[in-house]
């Protein structure tokens, strides 16, 4: 216990940067630099290559609308829960987050649609919130997806993207509308994981 004890303090001293003597160390360490540990060594790149993929993420024209939704990215835990969805399936959850998606706002302003208004409902301009929390033609969809969100505090977008379990009841709100079904195709309702 004694021998451990005085390890872990050189250990700790060690990590604070407080070095031994030349003359105490061991004669091959005396000579030159100590030999850089490669777990040590890619662990420093792997936060430095972090540290510049946020800072290339705040600097992005999308952060601006995203980070109201997703604040915390990038981030690892996102980036894996999303690698699970197969292809379509992330660019829809994308696209409702940038705002860059084939509803009637957006397309008005490309002119690709004559009105951004609703083409379901006629009453309000289409947007993503219109579209997901307020178009009454998608109520029951809507009803069902209030319904599977348990935590009534993330019934909201930014709610909705903030999980993996509330990103399947999202994919599975608009496979039940269809509203996107001439961009995705069928959009098949997907199965809830466990």
């Amino acid at each position: 216990m004694e021998g451990n004890e005085a390890a872990d303090k050189a250990a700790r001293e060690a990590a604070e940067g407080n070095t031994s003597e030349k003359r105490k160390l061991p004669p091959y360490l005396r000579k030159g630099p100590l030999p850089i540990s490669k777990s040590a060594r890619r662990q420093a790149f792997n936060s430095k290559l972090k540290k510049r993929a946020v800072k290339l993420w705040k600097r992005s024209p999308r952060h601006h609308r995203v980070d109201p939704l997703l604040p915390d990215l990038p981030n690892s835990k996102f980036s894996s829960s999303m690698a699970k969805l197969p292809r379509r399936h992330t660019s829809i959850i994308t696209q409702l987050a940038t705002g860059h998606i084939p509803l009637a706002k957006h397309l008005f302003r490309f002119k690709r649609v004559n009105s951004p208004t609703c083409p379901c409902c006629r009453e309000h301009p289409e947007t993503v919130v219109h579209y997901v929390l307020h178009c009454p033609v998608h109520k029951d969809a809507r009803t069902k997806l209030m319904k599977d969100i348990t935590n009534a505090d993330e019934r909201n977008l930014a709610g909705m993207l903030s999980s993996h379990e509330n990103r399947i009841h999202l994919l599975n709100f608009v496979a039940r509308t269809q509203r996107l079904h001439s961009v995705f195709g069928n959009v098949p309702e997907l199965i809830e994981e466990e």
